[in-house]
């Protein structure tokens, strides 16, 4: 009776769409395997050793392996992948904000920058034109160079190279 090695339930987390491989090792004592199959939409490499399929959204995938034997013994397993892929980061930027004094003066605004994934480093927001984010406060920070209006652009990146941004206007009045 054919004997299928199969390895147990397991979590991947892929930054795109892409092709999961999952190790199986398929041996027949009486050395008269007939055939393998898998589930629909996977495929057996034998010489790989592997079960693959394509992961295009996240959940929970069931590898089911069948191998059978010129006798007519047959060997069932079974194994769930489950699937993460990214999402991209969330920035949302208070609103506008008009800021008025005898001199250009700091300005701060709140930004929320949220990751269901958990693959953000705070350290990779970029503010442009310029201005400075505080992860602690969630804070941007900037003084503007003139006075006018200002597109404030806060981007984020994950590890993946997903990009989350939102833009805040700030405009710089004097008094008269």
């Amino acid at each position: 009776q054919p004997q299928i090695s199969l390895q147990a339930s397991s979590s991947e987390f892929l930054c795109a769409s892409g092709e999961i491989c999952v190790p199986v090792d398929i041996t027949d004592s009486d050395g008269n395997l007939l055939s393998v199959s898998v589930s629909p939409g996977a495929w057996y490499n034998e010489s790989a050793g592997t079960v693959c399929f394509i992961a295009g959204v996240s959940g929970d995938f069931v590898v089911e392996v069948t191998a059978i034997d010129s006798c007519g013994a047959f060997t069932i397993a079974s194994t769930t992948v489950q699937v993460t892929i990214n999402t991209a980061r969330v920035v949302v930027a208070s609103g506008d904000t008009t800021v008025r004094g005898c001199t250009l003066q700091e300005v701060c605004f709140a930004v929320g920058i949220s990751d269901a994934d958990y693959n953000f480093d705070p350290a990779s927001v970029t503010v442009q034109p310029y201005g400075s984010y505080d992860p602690i406060s969630g804070t941007v920070c900037l003084t503007p160079q003139d006075t006018g209006a200002i597109a404030v652009i806060i981007s984020a990146i994950d590890s993946c190279g997903a990009i989350g941004a939102d833009t805040t206007w700030v405009i710089a009045e004097l008094e008269p």
